[in-house]
């Protein structure tokens, strides 16, 4: 069960965005540990830069699917709406031939990454221009927002990235 709480109403994109918490009023919570994130991108959206991260498993290794489930979850939660029974979902999920990934935003602010990045054997946190793709990751994430659009009839979930792990030989 999760409560939502408005919080913006762009009026020009005809956008609601709300906070969701769980039924205690906390913020959601979710680890991911030891998964590769093989490509992200800055994208330039509503006047301000996006920073986003994107985790990919694949299909053909022995992985842990319940952070996929965990979403999946999350955005169905919200198809029981009767206001969204005529509006697409906008998954965050992206099944591809030999990949499923999932995508993230980056906590920015001023257009800047602030998400923390730490690599475990130096124990401080790093510029993201340190990341190193090529290395498993250990993830915290939350549900930043649910979203709707009114105009496009779309709604989806963004997810944050809070912190990230990454071990460095």
């Amino acid at each position: 069960m999760v409560e939502l709480i408005l919080f913006e109403i762009n009026n020009k994109n005809n956008i609601k965005k709300y906070n969701i918490f769980d039924k205690d009023n906390n913020i959601i919570k979710i680890k991911a540990c030891n998964v590769k994130t093989p490509f992200g991108r800055e994208i330039n959206k509503f006047n301000s830069k996006q920073h986003r991260l994107n985790i990919a498993y694949k299909r053909s290794e022995e992985n842990d699917l319940s952070l996929i489930q965990i979403i999946k979850d999350l955005e169905n939660y919200f198809k029981d709406f009767e206001e969204l029974k005529n509006f697409n979902l906008n998954s965050n999920i992206i099944e591809t031939k030999d990949n499923i990934i999932i995508r993230f935003h980056l906590k920015t602010c001023n257009n800047k990454t602030t998400t923390t990045l730490v690599h475990s054997n130096k124990n401080y946190n790093v510029e993201w221009i340190d990341y190193d793709s090529t290395k498993l990751s250990n993830f915290e994430i939350t549900p930043d927002c649910f979203w709707i659009n009114h105009k496009n009839n779309t709604y989806g979930i963004s997810l944050l990235i809070i912190h990230v792990f990454q071990f460095i030989n």
